[in-house]
């Protein structure tokens, strides 16, 4: 197991191909050997100050330090625990076996710490490497935040299959550094390929791969990215799985922004309704289990049941899954069923808005509400949003509210529902 683990796999390269390229950043490039040797350095002063088994608290950020950090604490046998700037509380207690403990998003409420074991890490990048068809030679671009398991996976897999990551912050800078090293493949959530796109579509057309994820991929940014020339999987997965769950098999036909494609190897995954299991086209709670799923939240027992995830989805007769959203994204509006991210999507499918987020509310009078934020693309204005969706049918559920301005973000580029909840006065 020493080996099938983010520093044994640094080390089993370091000594097969010491000079491939480990990690690409804006000032320069590292090799394996070099990555290796100032790995092993830090361990060297770490050691006294860990205690296996133990959870270690560190800054993750998009930087050559904060990767060293990550290595040389699991070498010492420290739970790596990822944070950006408030260093998260976490109860005095050890999960045997765990690798790190990664916070969930907490796009939606409150966060909680997920540990991964190094089976569910390795289970995990086997599952990706194997539908993705990944290898030494990729370059994975690495520009989501390495405090979630979406950016530490990058990481892993490029460790893992001997190949090297594009390491950098995202921002309006990042299009010239792909320009410069034209990575394969990358990991982007919606609200980064909606930005690469205003600032360079070429950019982002140049990337081999881009796997989407983390949030609803609407169809209308699908249509913009492939009218660019962008190739976009789009892809499920959560914290609790150690990241990827389902993807559409590359070179397969074009999925809708709904229909994810089949679960990777070693998943199983089952849709259930309030009686049980649904069949094929059915909606329901998503079900998985297999071994990259985690095994229960810190200080809570262990599970010993699939994991029920908190999204809502089906199974197509093929056997591909398909994401409706999340459980709350459904609210009742006058007795009726409203998806909130069904309505966002149609928002941005006019073409008019930059971003848009509905989320829904209390109402005295209908029980709850759609409400919208909307960032419009000038020189549109919010009258033209809401005319362009009347005339697509939606005035039935069109959003009751309206805020007008950027779309509220967690650090990792999330919609943060929380927070626009908090726009419209509900908590």
């Amino acid at each position: 197991m020493a080996n099938d683990t983010p520093y044994g796999w640094l080390e089993a390269t370091a000594e097969s191909s010491p000079d491939a390229p480990a990690l690409f950043f804006p000032a320069g490039v590292v090799s394996y050997r070099e990555l290796h040797t100032q790995v092993m350095a830090r361990v060297r002063s770490l050691r006294s100050e860990i205690v296996e088994g133990s959870i270690v608290p560190a800054v993750m950020q998009l930087d050559l330090p904060s990767i060293i950090e990550m290595l040389a604490i699991m070498r010492c046998g420290g739970v790596l625990l990822p944070y950006r700037s408030l260093r998260p509380g976490f109860p005095s207690i050890e999960r045997d076996g765990a690798a790190v403990c990664i916070p969930t998003s907490g796009s939606s409420g409150e966060s909680q710490l997920v540990p991964l074991s190094y089976t569910n890490i390795s289970a995990s990048v086997a599952a990706s490497r194997e539908r993705l068809n990944t290898g030494p030679d990729d370059r994975w671009l690495a520009t989501l935040p390495l405090d979630h398991v979406g950016g530490l996976s990058v990481l892993w897999r490029s460790l893992e299959a001997g190949g090297a990551a594009v390491v950098s912050p995202f921002g309006p800078l990042l299009p010239g550094f792909i320009d410069d090293v034209r990575p394969t493949i990358a990991s982007l959530v919606p609200t980064m390929v909606h930005r690469l796109l205003d600032w360079s579509p070429d950019s982002l057309a140049s990337i081999g791969s881009i796997l989407t994820g983390g949030a609803g991929t609407s169809s209308g940014l699908l249509d913009r990215a492939h009218t660019c020339g962008a190739s976009i999987i789009v892809t499920y997965g959560l914290t609790e799985a150690s990241s990827q769950v389902a993807t559409a098999i590359p070179g397969s036909p074009e999925r809708s922004s709904v229909v994810v494609g089949p679960p990777l190897d070693g998943f199983s995954i089952r849709i259930l309704g309030p009686h049980g299991e649904v069949g094929p086209g059915e909606q329901g709670r998503i079900e998985i289990d297999g071994p990259a799923v985690f095994n229960g939240y810190l200080g809570q027992p262990p599970r010993s049941e699939p994991f029920l995830t908190s999204d809502v989805g089906f199974v197509t007769e093929d056997g591909s899954l398909g994401v409706v959203g999340r459980s709350d994204d459904i609210i009742v509006v006058g007795g009726r069923n409203v998806s909130t991210r069904a309505l966002g999507d149609m928002i941005v499918a006019t073409g008019l808005v930059r971003d848009a987020m509905v989320v829904g509310i209390p109402d005295p009078e209908w029980g709850s509400i759609p409400v919208a934020i909307v960032d419009v693309a000038p020189p549109n204005s919010l009258r033209a949003v809401e005319e362009a969706l009347a005339e697509i049918g939606e005035t039935g559920h069109a959003p009751h509210r309206w805020i007008e301005g950027g779309v509220p973000l967690l650090p990792n580029g999330k919609h943060d529902r929380v927070s626009a909840r908090r726009m419209f006065g509900a908590g």
